[in-house]
């Protein structure tokens, strides 16, 4: 890409810069090195721009990609990203401001299947994903990533659970008795209580 995107340049400033008839050999070389090393530079300077910017594109494009497929499932199956950066925003920023606009009743009734995705992040670490908020099992509490990035300040990615990925269930370490690995006794916590059935009115928060 850098030789082709050279010759470009070379050509540009060649054409805009043509030698006079009274020009000597010597001018002439002159000139075409100093178009040579002008070339180099502005490659030099303008290559890691074009890195980053495709870097950002294929970022945006597969954030699209999950905003679709997550949110938008039913739609246009003949739907894809746009060829460039702005018209990948663009449309992150048409779903985003319809989820939006669909946000005020997400949380008016009880949440069905469809609201909740379990997820795996590049951690390794399970986590399920609520109306576009990720909270990951850590100690058995919810560890949730704010800025969505890891220490590093790199983007922190994720994906669908897949299928047995943690097996048939999630199932507990029993650390004193591992022969009873994947089991739990009502007798091990005094946290136990009866599992309610939500309803549209409001539900149990345990």
């Amino acid at each position: 890409m850098a030789s082709d995107m050279k010759k470009l340049v070379v050509a540009a400033f060649h054409d805009a810069i043509s030698a006079d008839a009274d020009w000597s050999q010597r001018h002439i070389e002159q000139r075409d090195a100093d178009l040579e090393r002008i070339a180099d530079e502005l490659i030099e300077r303008i290559l890691p721009a074009v890195a980053a910017a495709g870097e950002a594109y294929e970022y945006a494009a597969r954030l699209a990609q999950y905003i679709h497929d997550t949110h938008y499932p039913d739609g246009s199956p003949e739907w894809k990203p746009l060829p460039d950066l702005m018209g990948v925003l663009s449309q992150i920023d048409n779903a985003l401001t319809g989820l939006t606009r669909a946000q005020p009743n997400a949380g008016a009734g009880v949440l069905n299947k469809k609201d909740v995705q379990w997820i795996v992040n590049d951690n390794a670490e399970l986590g399920v994903m609520i109306h576009g908020q990720a909270f990951f099992l850590y100690k058995g509490r919810s560890l949730v990533y704010d800025k969505g990035q890891h220490d590093d300040g790199s983007p922190m990615m994720f994906r669908p659970v897949f299928k047995r990925e943690f097996g048939e269930c999630c199932s507990p370490i029993n650390y004193s008795d591992p022969s009873r690995n994947g089991t739990v006794s009502l007798s091990d916590s005094d946290e136990w209580k009866p599992l309610t059935r939500p309803t549209s009115e409001g539900r149990e928060d345990v």
